[in-house]
């Protein structure tokens, strides 16, 4: 039977180095950029009777068909998909893991978000065993052994499969009984979170603050709050187009869809820095999220007024660099004493992992 790959960013480049090693020829693959000398398909035309290795993430759980209707199935990918398209063999991600060992070693090789080639570069034991000490329930601590386990040995055996709980709404940790909602959503990317947001609480949400400096995220921004606004026309819509810092001023940025970032490299992509102290001062926001691609420690910094004035409850992502996973949680515990913090992973390679704090009170 003839073999595909759906997918060619960087796990699908990788998937396909491995392949050839072993021998294995690829006869066809789906995605928007080329991938050696292999024969691009778009799904509706492809043959289907091939074995497909599927190279995209997962979302770890069952998205409602109204989410994906707003955000699409570009950014909340099911192998299902591909068997709707009639592929009959389809081999997702943590399937083929297990096939293909040494992929593992070959994915360490590109430094990006926490990997590093060096393990001794993605842990500090020390400061590891200080922010165990300070987490708030027996599964936050079993995530972060797992994560220490994975770094370790970045292994299928020691493989950190992420929880089946929504990204920024695990129950039992973000209340449901909120009777409204001031969210803000640092790090918008596309609006991909607001859908969940809406999808849980309904007219509660009174409003949202959305920070996205990149120029063509908040174009796809703008089409979901607009998709939205339909909906829930009583919802205040908010965007912000500048990024999240420590303090005002301007900063390059690198465009990278969901992987775009500041930038201390010269840039002719120049964007405005904001503080959240000074464009929420006045307000009394709910809930925080922060997915600012390792700018998080810095945005915090820029945030102590309001969130010892209100308490909000805060979602941080602590993954983009290795040291994120004991700096925040031990930067929030010293400057912010009255959250107690869990730990949840939500995406597969240790990605979406999430810092929640919420008020002890």
């Amino acid at each position: 039977m003839e073999v595909a790959i759906y997918g060619a960013g960087k796990l699908g480049k990788k998937l396909y180095s491995v392949l050839k090693k072993r021998g294995i020829n690829i006869d066809q693959y789906s995605g928007r950029n080329s991938l050696g000398d292999v024969p691009i398909y778009k799904l509706e035309d492809a043959p289907k009777n091939v074995v497909v290795y599927v190279s995209v993430l997962e979302v770890p759980y069952k998205v409602p068909k109204v989410i994906k209707e707003i955000v699409g199935d570009r950014y909340l990918f099911s192998s299902q998909i591909l068997k709707d398209y009639g592929f009959t063999k389809v081999i997702n991600f943590t399937e083929w893991l297990k096939e293909f060992p040494e992929f593992f070693k070959l994915f360490l090789e590109d430094e990006h978000l926490w990997w590093r080639k060096e393990r001794k570069r993605m842990l500090n034991y020390e400061k590891l065993r200080k922010v165990e000490d300070i987490l708030a329930d027996e599964q936050s601590k079993k995530f972060l052994e797992r994560i220490i386990n994975f770094r370790e040995n970045f292994s299928y055996e020691s493989y950190l499969f992420p929880s089946k709980e929504i990204l920024y709404f695990p129950m039992g940790i973000i209340p449901r009984s909120w009777k409204k909602i001031k969210f803000v959503d640092v790090g918008s990317f596309i609006g991909d979170t607001l859908p969940w947001l809406f999808y849980i609480y309904g007219e509660k949400v009174e409003s949202i603050v959305c920070f996205e400096p990149g120029r063509e995220n908040i174009h796809i921004l703008n089409k979901t709050i607009k998709c939205l606004k339909n909906l829930y026309p009583r919802t205040d819509f908010t965007v912000i187009p500048a990024a999240v810092w420590s303090s005002p001023g301007y900063a390059g940025f690198d465009s990278a869809g969901s992987s775009s970032r500041i930038s201390n490299v010269s840039s002719e992509n120049i964007v405005p820095l904001v503080t959240l102290d000074e464009i929420l001062k006045g307000s009394a926001p709910t809930y925080i999220k922060m997915d600012v691609e390792g700018a998080e420690m810095e945005a915090l910094k820029g945030a102590k007024e309001v969130i010892k004035k209100e308490k909000p409850y805060l979602a941080v992502s602590i993954y983009h660099r290795p040291e994120d996973l004991w700096e925040i949680p031990l930067l929030i515990s010293k400057e912010f004493s009255f959250y107690k913090l869990y730990i949840r992973v939500h995406g597969h390679f240790g990605l979406e992992t999430v810092l929640y704090c919420v008020p002890k009170n």
